[in-house]
């Protein structure tokens, strides 16, 4: 088994190729931001043209020993061709990135929160921007941080990263953490990601 495998799934989970070939390879997480990830093909490689890299349509998994490590929807693609070599480069965005797709909130129709908790107010906007008819990213909740009470009202057609991004740490103080996993599950965490571990101690030997 390979250190790590980079596969091509389409919108519902089914693998359409194991990249093989692969070049180039790397990925990034960043927090309370999307990750990215990258990969390269040789020109001539069967799977540099097919339809498994058709851009905002199909999603890349890496795999470290078998193990899902990162996920995110194929969004760039760049040929370089000369007469001797060339070569494809695909980049990809975290799941978290599909969020800038949607517009929530408008003067007409505002999200209101009163003392709701900010952990709450975060999944109650992904909630209501998958709802509806072709709405759903396939985004799920996964364990939301007990945080603080916040009161938000959204009635300027932000995008749905816009808001998330506005309530963590990243711009506001005490604020929340999160991420949207390899699975497509969002999280949060409180007062930040991670642990404090005051009885853990390290000491040579």
């Amino acid at each position: 088994m390979k250190v790590y495998e980079f596969i091509i799934k389409d919108k519902s989970g089914n693998v359409l190729d194991i990249l093989d070939g692969a070049l180039d390879r790397s990925f990034s997480l960043y927090l309370n931001k999307s990750g990215d990830a990258s990969f390269s093909l040789n020109p001539l490689d069967p799977k540099a043209t097919g339809d498994s890299l058709l851009l905002g349509n199909k999603e890349l998994y890496i795999y470290r020993y078998g193990v899902l490590v990162w996920g995110g929807e194929l969004t760039y693609r760049n040929t370089t061709v000369d007469d001797k070599s060339g070569k494809v480069t695909v980049n990809a965005k975290g799941f978290f990135d599909l969020l800038s797709k949607k517009i929530v909130g408008s003067p007409s129709s505002p999200l209101t929160y009163s003392a709701t908790d900010l952990s709450d107010i975060a999944w109650d906007v992904i909630d209501t921007a998958q709802t509806g008819t072709n709405a759903d990213l396939g985004i799920d909740q996964g364990s939301l941080a007990v945080s603080r009470d916040a009161d938000r009202t959204i009635d300027d057609f932000k995008t749905v990263k816009d808001v998330i991004e506005g309530l963590s740490n990243l711009r506001v103080a005490d604020g929340i953490d999160f991420d949207i996993d390899e699975n497509k599950q969002f999280s949060t965490y409180y007062p930040q990601k991670g642990a404090i571990l005051e009885d853990v101690v390290f000491e040579w030997g």
